[in-house]
């Protein structure tokens, strides 16, 4: 009994102590909320440095003109690309060249388009039948402009797209579409038959059209020609060549087809300015600065591209390929949002 009551005066005699002398409330609570806050306070705080970095991640020129370049592989209609530097020791330029119009299928309700890496007679197309060899050309809008212009050439990026004006209870026929090497009929003998049996080609219903566009094949893809503007002679660029047919159609439907070919050029020596004396050793930021190599950067970019051609005036690109930025973000500084054809 007396133990119990000296352990009861115990306890009391502390909770007098502790009422007599209590923790100062300032250091109580500074203490608890510091402690409290800290972890909360260091996550949003982390957080928010991290969406700073992300939102002040500098586009240097290094970076964007990767971005340019992938953006254009993927979409040449509506993004020019970027200088790609190898290759060259002196100023270059970019241009692009465009044709639009409409062709009319045979009698046989046929058309087939293919466009090779050049600007005079670039584009082969047929309306002759399945079985023909006879194709005819056309060139770039501003070809013969071009050829006062450029001394030589290559190209970064070139596709065709094409639908048939067609009335919706009309019958749309079928739609092959690919990107081949070796099949530019400008330099091999090739008929729309042998098109539409090439392992790289796809079909698909006629009436929304299709989109194909070139791939590099080989780092000599990327040498400075002459016939890139001229038109194709003994050397031909080592391109994929994009290429649309129609088949099924009725006869005379007008087909619309739009081409355009961005690529970068090194002007006659009389259309730059003060060239001779002019400081050639920079010109501004280009895609060899990121890499060593040709194939260094090929490794990098390619996996992003998705397919080089697809069924659809508009559908080019994939969720792959439209987030790219997104994925050269995590090895490179390299940010952007989808950009989607128009």
């Amino acid at each position: 009994m007396s133990q119990r009551n000296n352990r009861n005066r115990q306890t009391v005699s502390e909770t007098i102590v502790r009422r007599s002398n209590p923790v100062p409330t300032g250091v109580l609570s500074s203490t608890t909320v510091t402690t409290t806050n800290n972890k909360s306070t260091t996550g949003r705080a982390r957080r928010r440095r991290r969406q700073r970095q992300r939102r002040n991640r500098s586009y240097t020129g290094t970076s964007l003109v990767v971005k340019d370049y992938v953006d254009s592989l993927i979409d040449p209609f509506n993004n020019r690309g970027a200088r790609l530097g190898w290759g060259c020791l002196t100023s270059t330029d970019l241009g692009t060249s465009v044709y639009r119009g409409t062709l009319n299928a045979g009698t046989d309700g046929s058309i087939a388009v293919v466009v090779g890496p050049t600007l005079l007679n670039g584009i082969q197309y047929n309306v002759n039948g399945l079985a023909s060899s006879t194709w005819a050309s056309l060139s770039a809008q501003n070809q013969s402009i071009m050829s006062g212009i450029a001394a030589e050439a290559r190209m970064i990026s070139y596709g065709v797209r094409a639908y048939p004006a067609l009335a919706e209870t009309s019958n749309a026929g079928f739609c092959y579409y690919g990107s081949s090497p070796g099949i530019y009929p400008g330099a091999y003998s090739i008929t729309p038959t042998g098109l539409a049996n090439s392992v790289y080609t796809e079909a698909a219903p006629g009436g929304f059209g299709a989109v194909a566009v070139s791939r590099p094949m080989d780092p000599e893809s990327y040498t400075f020609l002459s016939n890139t503007i001229n038109g194709i002679g003994t050397a031909i660029p080592l391109l994929t060549t994009p290429y649309i047919m129609f088949t099924g159609l009725p006869a005379g439907t007008a087909v619309y087809v739009e081409v355009v070919w961005n690529y970068e050029y090194i002007p006659h020596i009389n259309n730059v300015i003060g060239l001779g004396s002019r400081d050639q050793s920079y010109s501004g930021p280009v895609v060899s600065d990121n890499y060593t190599t040709i194939e260094q950067m090929w490794r990098n970019v390619s996996s992003l591209l998705g397919d080089p051609a697809r069924a659809g005036f508009l559908n080019m690109l994939t969720d792959n390929a439209a987030s790219f930025a997104r994925v050269l973000g995590n090895s490179q500084t390299i940010t952007g949002q989808r950009r989607l054809m128009a």
